[in-house]
């Protein structure tokens, strides 16, 4: 017991510790917009720092943090829909998105906003409502705020394209709104496409390890398409939907290790 509480002093120590804070005067608009998952969490441990609690409990605040924000969007999500609430309900609590959403990641950030963006643009569509600016700020503005942490998944935003001229008061409408939407849609591609050309290499997702090297993935798949395409469909035909691999992506957690 001894040596957990001096571990544990040495923690806050660390923590509370001026010369392990760093900070920046000035961010570039993709690395804040790049990290917007993880502003509940910074929240917590700032509140917890005010505090000056123990290092531990900070720890959890962060991740309680998490997940109350995912619950609330996840739930103003469902309240929206007429139906397929049972739906999104039960893809909601899948136990690998609530894993996510209970620790330190970037994930449930884009689960619960763009859930959120779906949920309300399937409810417009089904009730072909006139939609007017506040659903185009509230379906945009999710999609804006979930892709931060992925802006790879910025064709989320084409879906509007696709509404039901039902839902708009005039062809003008309509037109004025999914310009507008394809202007987000290019703002989201600068968040990461700005630094990929003027950085060089290996910006992006760097989980893939030191020897992923973005650009000249891209590089490959631009020069190289049909190569490229028999890759990826040898992969997903060949080894990844074959039946007898299914255990490999459905009893295995991969957050867990």
């Amino acid at each position: 017991r001894q040596v957990v509480e001096e571990y544990k002093e040495e923690l806050n120590a660390s923590y509370y510790g001026k010369e392990n804070i760093e900070s920046e005067s000035v961010r570039s608009y993709s690395s804040v917009y790049n990290t917007l998952g993880y502003i509940p969490a910074a929240v917590a441990h700032m509140v917890g720092r005010f505090l000056h609690l123990p290092y531990v409990m900070i720890f959890y605040m962060g991740k309680l943090a998490n997940l109350l924000l995912y619950v609330t969007v996840i739930y103003a999500a469902i309240k929206r829909l007429k139906s397929g609430k049972w739906i999104l309900t039960t893809i909601a609590l899948f136990p690998t998105l609530i894993y996510m959403a209970s620790n330190y990641s970037y994930d449930y950030w884009v689960n619960a906003w763009t859930m959120y963006g779906f949920a309300y643009l399937f409810s417009v569509m089904e009730k072909k409502k006139k939609i007017e600016f506040k659903d185009f700020a509230k379906i945009i503005g999710s999609f804006f705020l979930g892709l931060g942490p992925k802006a790879i998944y910025f064709l989320f935003l084409l879906f509007f394209l696709f509404l039901p001229k039902e839902c708009f008061s005039s062809k003008k409408q309509k037109n004025m709104y999914c310009i507008a939407a394809i202007g987000v849609m290019f703002v989201i591609i600068s968040s990461f496409m700005v630094s990929f050309v003027v950085q060089g290499p290996g910006r992006g997702d760097i989980r893939g390890g030191g020897g992923v090297n973005s650009t000249d993935q891209v590089q490959f798949i631009l020069q190289n398409p049909l190569e490229y395409a028999k890759i990826l469909l040898t992969y997903l035909f060949g080894d990844y939907l074959r039946i007898e691999n299914s255990n490999e992506y459905t009893n295995n957690m991969y957050y867990l290790g």
